[in-house]
């Protein structure tokens, strides 16, 4: 997506920061309203000398029901940047990761919630593990909105994702897709041709191909065994690559993988040997009715 047209999908997503949240034009960094409970102070790092293990400890026990001070306090803090927190950068990310389940998961949100959620996750300066962690919230935030127009641009960012060249991005994106309902509109052709473009792409790293590998599998898409029986056999293929082939080819193969699986059986190369037999295993059971 161009960054015109990506800037207009999103402009109702940032007019919706700009005036369905109240208090969203708190500075990050500055003092937090007294009505505030001391309990979310402290989560947000407003509280002096406060660990990361005792934030993240209170986070865990944050209920279904907030306060509105305290969640819109909460979802400022999501936005916070790492110069701005006194976490090292990867606590940060986690201590936010636990709060967005917690806002996620509570029994009632805000107008325009979703629609936040959503621009943050397309800032541009949000970091790739926030981002990342961002995308597999996706799902929850589409299950629980209840305005098709967001919906769908909650699909649109995830279809998205599923192009991203940057490690674990398309891979995050394609498992959230695939832990959507089918009346989101994605039917199980739709996700295995997106999982086989990944595949296909050259700029994506094998991690996230591993992930593509197995989505495409379980659609049943029949280029994932066709794809799975080269990148077994291929020894430039990093380690890992190779043992998804292996566990896909005992998921989707037929008889005449075994020849292939059984030599491999008694390779010297411990995870490949372990892989193989799993594989081996699981093309001699009977298929699921």
């Amino acid at each position: 997506m161009d960054p015109v047209r990506k800037l207009l999908h999103f402009f109702p997503i940032l007019l919706g920061m700009a005036f369905f949240q109240p208090g969203i034009s708190q500075a990050l960094g500055q003092p937090l309203p007294p009505a505030v409970s001391d309990s979310v102070k402290l989560i947000c790092g407003a509280v002096p000398a406060s660990s990361y293990d005792v934030r993240i400890r209170t986070v865990g026990k944050l209920g279904r029901t907030l306060p509105a001070d305290d969640f819109f306090a909460l979802q400022n803090f999501l936005e916070k940047k790492p110069k701005d927190d006194p976490a090292k950068p990867d606590q940060l990310d986690a201590i936010k990761n636990d709060v967005a389940a917690k806002l996620i998961a509570c029994d009632y949100w805000p107008d325009g919630f979703a629609r936040r959620f959503l621009a943050m996750h397309a800032a541009p300066d949000v970091g790739l593990v926030w981002q990342n962690y961002t995308i597999q919230f996706l799902d929850s935030l589409w299950r629980r909105e209840r305005d098709d127009a967001v919906r769908r641009q909650i699909l649109d960012a995830l279809i998205e994702a599923g192009s991203d060249t940057r490690i674990t991005m398309s891979g995050t994106a394609l498992l959230t897709l695939s832990r959507l309902p089918s009346e989101a509109g994605l039917g199980a052709h739709e996700l295995g041709a997106m999982a086989v473009r990944v595949i296909g792409n050259t700029a994506i790293p094998w991690q996230d191909k591993i992930t593509a590998l197995h989505v495409a599998a379980d659609a049943a898409d029949a280029r994932a065994l066709a794809q799975a029986r080269i990148w077994a056999v291929d020894k430039t293929q990093p380690i890992m690559l190779r043992m998804a082939s292996f566990a896909v080819m005992g998921k989707r193969g037929d008889a005449s993988d075994k020849p292939l699986l059984e030599r491999y059986a008694q390779s010297g190369e411990f995870r490949l040997r372990t892989a193989s037999r799993a594989a081996l295993k699981k093309l001699s059971q009977p298929p699921a009715p």
